[in-house]
Parts: structure tokens; sequence; C-alpha cells
């Protein structure tokens, strides 16, 4: 995004020069790169939420008071370096509370909760083994689902949240023990907004952006996705109707293996839409 730190007769200033991109640590170990413009205007990239809190399992749907953290927190680690670097007036400081700001890309997305990992990744593997959607072409990797990756406007993924904190430890440093076990129990659907789409939809500011907008593009998405409807008991082959019968009576544990156990369960979740 652009954070224009001064507005001159209602209009943002033009571009003047360029200047080369930084990279900045905050506090927890995260990077989010920064470029000045010109002597007015910053471009910021990155994830604003775990740079700023060291974790991302959480969010915000505030995207005016996270510019804001981000602005005041880069005040301070550039100022004990070299005093007025970057220092907003009273002035800039009310503009980016009123939300001018200019957004180039905007990740938005819901947590999925189950009742425990398994369930989560079954019905990921649900979702990549049967899931469409409508005018995207699907590409699966090892921890999620793109449909519409490479796109230029939108791109809509599920990803298991455990697995992702896991591959990136070292950014997540903040993360308790019940973090842990809420991501553990999370399927992300997250959806990305790219320039061009922005622009059209006329949400490339940031006053534009509230609460309920972010609530509204994710689920709005998320309800486009095909997933069929689950086999009926009846018709699956008969080892998987003796499992599911011994898992009524509760007795898995007597009849299958905890790796069968597991097996079958994939199984069935990825063959039949079936979550037990």
């Amino acid at each position: 995004m652009v954070i224009p730190l001064t507005k001159f007769d209602g209009e943002f200033q033009p571009l003047q020069e360029s200047y080369s991109k930084q990279w900045v640590c905050g506090s927890y170990n995260d990077h989010i790169q920064i470029k000045a413009i010109n002597k007015n205007e910053i471009l910021i990239h990155g994830n604003l939420f775990k740079w700023l809190n060291g974790q991302n399992v959480t969010g915000t749907t505030d995207l005016i008071q996270l510019v804001l953290d981000t602005v005041n927190r880069l005040s301070q680690i550039f100022n004990t370096i070299t005093p007025d670097t970057i220092t907003a007036t009273d002035t800039e400081i009310e503009n980016i509370k009123l939300g001018l700001f200019r957004i180039y890309r905007i990740d938005v997305n819901k947590a999925l909760l189950f009742d425990d990992k398994q369930k989560a990744q079954q019905y990921l593997s649900s979702i990549k083994e049967h899931g469409t959607y409508p005018r995207r072409d699907r590409e699966v990797e090892k921890n999620g689902i793109y449909f519409g990756k490479g796109s230029k406007r939108t791109t809509l993924l599920y990803y298991f949240k455990g697995q992702e904190i896991r591959s990136h430890n070292k950014q997540q440093t903040t993360l308790t023990t019940e973090l842990r076990e809420y991501a553990d129990r999370m399927i992300r659907c997250e959806v990305r907004l790219f320039n061009q789409q922005l622009r059209d939809q006329e949400l490339n500011y940031g006053y534009c952006w509230n609460e309920e907008l972010v609530k509204h593009l994710v689920e709005d998405s998320h309800s486009k996705l095909n997933l069929p409807e689950p086999v009926s008991e009846i018709e699956l082959p008969a080892k998987y109707i003796r499992f599911l019968a011994t898992q009524k009576q509760g007795a898995l544990h007597i009849g299958y293996t905890t790796s069968t156990t597991a097996r079958y369960k994939r199984d069935l979740a990825r063959d039949y839409g079936l979550m037990v």
C-alpha cells in the first residue's frame, strides 16, 4: 500500500523520485518491505499484523488502525537510529485515520474451525479431491489448494493453518500453546485481492474498508465453493460400512489399529465426502 504522509489542495503529491527498497525487522523477527516513493510517501509490502504481533493465527478487521500502528512502529524503529527519519505530523496522522492511503493488494480470511486436527485435515482433503470453483482453475499443493492462482484479480485458497505455522515457526515467535491448538483445528479460507480488482471495485483506498466488508467478501467467496454431497452410508463398500458401525458403537479402539482408523477416515473424507 502507499501511504501519502502529506496532501495539498485535496490532491496527492505526484511521484517524483524513486528510492531503494529496505527490509525492516520488527520486534518479533518478521520483516516488511518499505520503499520511499518521494519525500512524503512510502510504499509498504508485507503482513503488517504479523510484523506487529509476531503471529497471524488471529488478525484484525480494522485496516485503518493496522496501518496507523504500522506507521507509528516504523517511526519508533527508525527514529532510534536517525531522528526524524520517519515522523508523521498531526495532519499526516489525521489523513491516515481518514483512510487516505492507497491499497495495491489485500488478503482477507476467515477461520473454518473443526473439533480436532484430524477433522480439519479431512475437510481440506475433501476440497483438494473434489472441490471446484466457478470459472477458476484448481492448483493443489501439499498443504492447500488454490482457485485462480496467478490471477491478476483475485485468488481463493484453503490451507491447514497448523501446518503453515509449523513450516514458518521462526516467524511465529509469540504463539502460545492455546494459539497452536487453535491453529491445529483451523482450515483458513483466504481471499487475495490484487490491484486491478481493487480498482474495479473501488476498494483501493483505506476509507473504503470496514469489518462488514471484510466479512462479506470472505463469506461470498467461500459460499461459491462447490463440494459434492456426501455419499449415503449404504452405498459405501462393505469395509467402510463395518468401520462406521464400529465407530457408532464406540469400539474403534478395539476393532482397528490407530493407523487403520486414521487411513479409513482419510479415505471416507477424500473419496466419499464423509467427515467422521
